[in-house]
């Protein structure tokens, strides 16, 4: 192969050398020495300072009881707020905060730092189904990944006290998951931790117990990433797990059954889930949901890789011919344009958010409620799968948008929540009922922060040189021809695609002024 001269520019790759840099700062006052001293410059340079300085947020809620909750943090409550109102006072307050909403702090993350004299960083609650008046507040000290886990009684707005008998999880990486009001799931580092620093064993925590004295129903192995335990409260149908992180891409599932004598601390047994180690599993009243990451051969049937498969979980268990007895139903199946983007579950359905063509697209899988219902469920296990499993698409969502999917209510209810933006379309957050057919109710959305009544949105293919089709995403002016300048977005790694955003920045600073934008989906 013939050999080139040196390259003179290889110092270049020293990203962080001090040659480098020097030459850096070099360019960058040339380029600023010429555009600073521009009116365009001024102006375009005001205006995007005050749409990064913009306050402009939504405030979004997960339904708890008769409450609406949402954490919320600004200047004046830096560390932050968990706060609740009802949903009918959030609905009320417009869709771009027109009205003041009442809402209740029930936590307050500064008067709580400045007492304590710790930076605590809001890490999320959990709260008891069904209840809803205890959950787990995890805090961690500075933004660290280790945190600490509190129970908190959302009744009386405090932390549950430890001479109370108020669960505590003192600093770790790890979890904790309710059992019952007494009992809980953790997996806890402090307790014993991986190579890779994380909780190596699931332990059951009764109340009273101190937690190093809690049961240990699950160990992995010392090279494993992590082990993880949890319980699925969908009525009629309540499980507990064990995930083994075996790698970051390959893991085993447990059903763990607790002993008959509740109060016994012996007498706990795992049942492996026999699916493939690279398959994300979970389950969701009685069924065993399969989400492949490699072609699955089943009973005689092969799964495609990408697929989202649907099991009758005690037959499968059993190890029964589930494809013979009618036990199994692929919920979704890929093309070479399609993919699960990913699901979630509500009462009696799942809903699948899809990109088709790097498009979002929404359908709703409703399982029949006979399903679900105790004795009743015995009795509809004779029908086939693909008959108790109903498939129904979302009609009028937008042609080029992202869109997230999120339960209003998962346990309790079958309503969502829809957050849908695009180039050319602030992010607006609408509620969505339970029937079908249910009109998005638009909440809560942000500002335009530019004028996108010119604007279109249009979707094109590049032919690869191996003919491969790539598809992009383009934002110009309505009726615009010829070249234009045009700016170039791409990304295809880590599974990641990069679908449509509105972009306050671009649009006011680039398209607005007649300028293209493109977003391609490289591989």
């Amino acid at each position: 192969e013939e050999v080139v001269g040196a390259d003179e520019f290889l110092w270049l790759e020293e990203v962080e050398g001090d040659k480098c840099l020097e030459w850096v700062r070099a360019q960058n006052k040339l380029s600023c020495g010429e555009y600073e001293q521009t009116q365009r410059f001024t102006e375009l340079h005001a205006r995007i300072l005050s749409i990064l300085d913009s306050d402009e947020r939504i405030p979004h809620i997960a339904k708890r009881a008769q409450y609406v909750y949402n954490f919320w943090q600004d200047k004046k409550n830096e560390r932050g707020l968990w706060r609740r109102t009802s949903f009918d006072a959030y609905r009320a307050g417009g869709l771009h905060g027109e009205h003041a909403v009442a809402w209740e702090t029930v936590l307050d993350l500064d008067e709580l730092s400045a007492r304590d004299g710790v930076e605590w960083v809001w890490h999320g609650s959990s709260f008891l189904p069904h209840s809803y008046e205890r959950c787990l507040v995890s805090l961690s000290r500075g933004g660290a990944d280790a945190d600490v886990t509190f129970e908190f009684d959302a009744v009386r707005k405090r932390f549950v006290p430890q001479e109370e008998g108020g669960f505590h999880v003192p600093e770790s990486k790890g979890s904790a998951s309710w059992v019952d009001e007494d009992t809980l799931l953790v997996s806890c580092s402090t307790l014993g931790a991986t190579d890779s620093g994380y909780p190596r064993g699931v332990r059951v925590w009764r109340r009273g117990e101190k937690l190093e004295e809690a049961v240990e129903v699950f160990a992995g192995e010392q090279s494993d990433v992590s082990v993880s335990g949890w319980k699925s409260f969908r009525r009629h149908h309540e499980h507990m797990m064990v995930r083994r992180s075996i790698t970051f891409y390959t893991s085993e599932y447990h059903l763990l059954t607790p002993p008959a004598d509740p109060a016994s601390r012996s007498g706990f047994s795992l049942a492996r889930i026999a699916v493939q180690d690279d398959a994300d599993v979970s389950v969701w009243r009685g069924w065993l949901l399969v989400e492949l990451r490699s072609d699955w051969p089943l009973g005689g049937r092969v799964f495609a890789q990408g697929s989202l498969v649907a099991v009758r979980l005690g037959p499968f268990q059993a190890g029964e011919d589930v494809v013979a007895g009618g036990h199994v139903h692929a919920l979704f199946t890929p093309t070479p344009r399609t993919a699960l983007e990913g699901f979630s579950a509500t009462r009696r359905s799942l809903v699948l958010n899809i990109l088709d063509n790097v498009r979002s697209s929404v359908r709703r899988v409703w399982l029949d409620e006979e399903e679900g219902a105790g004795a009743a469920a015995e009795a509809a296990a004779v029908r086939p799968a693909c008959e108790v499993w109903r498939d129904v698409p979302f009609e009028g969502l937008p042609e080029f948008a992202s869109i997230s999917v999120s339960p209003f209510e998962a346990l309790e209810s079958d309503e969502l929540l829809l957050t849908i933006t695009d180039f050319v379309t602030p992010t607006t957050l609408s509620f969505v009922g339970a029937e079908d057919g249910a009109p998005l109710e638009p909440l809560k959305a942000l500002p335009s922060f530019f004028d996108a009544s010119q604007l279109d949105i249009s979707q094109h293919e590049a032919t690869s040189l191996d003919g491969t089709r790539i598809p992009y995403f383009q934002v110009s002016t309505r009726g615009a021809s010829g070249a234009r300048p045009t700016v170039i977005e791409a990304y295809g790694g880590f599974e990641i695609s990069m679908t449509p955003y509105y972009s306050a920045t671009k649009g006011a600073a680039w398209v607005e002024r007649g300028a293209t934008y493109v977003l391609a989906n490289i591989r």
